[in-house]
């Protein structure tokens, strides 16, 4: 009975992550200042379906969160607009670069899957102060 029921889990397709398309290549110069004014911003589709890490891993963030994708011929453009509760502030103590410490804060972890092997993956991480890790983690995280 266990043996069948790890065979159907295994075999079960993963659940579906949520897509989401870039905006057509900008020509539109885009200043990275954490203000997204530019026009293409407005014109790049959103996406949304966050979910929590804590307190309630894999639950959907009470707290409306969305990010758009840009990119020109030197860049990729992430833009995300960070929501909060009614009287929450932003957490953001950690003020150097590639200090582990930054996941005690608010912060956007940002993975790419550049070689679409979903094993190697770019990273970076920032919060809200402006530090921020960039990454390389290969075969499934297991080595950075």
């Amino acid at each position: 009975m266990l043996s069948a029921l790890l065979t159907l889990l295994l075999a079960a397709p993963p659940p579906a992550a949520p897509s989401l398309t870039a905006h057509p290549r900008s020509d539109t110069p885009i200043t990275v200042d954490g203000r997204l004014d530019e026009a293409p911003w407005g014109q790049a589709p959103a996406g949304t379906g966050f979910t929590e890490r804590t307190p309630a891993p894999g639950q959907p963030s009470p707290a409306h969160t969305r990010f758009r994708v840009l990119y020109d011929a030197q860049a990729l453009y992430v833009g995300i607009e960070l929501g909060l509760l009614p009287g929450e502030r932003p957490r953001a103590l950690e003020l150097t670069r590639d200090a582990s410490r930054i996941w005690a804060d608010d912060a956007v972890t940002v993975k790419l899957d550049v070689l679409l092997d979903r094993r190697t993956t770019l990273g970076f991480v920032v919060n809200p102060a402006g530090a921020r890790i960039d990454y390389i983690a290969l075969d499934n995280g297991r080595v950075f």
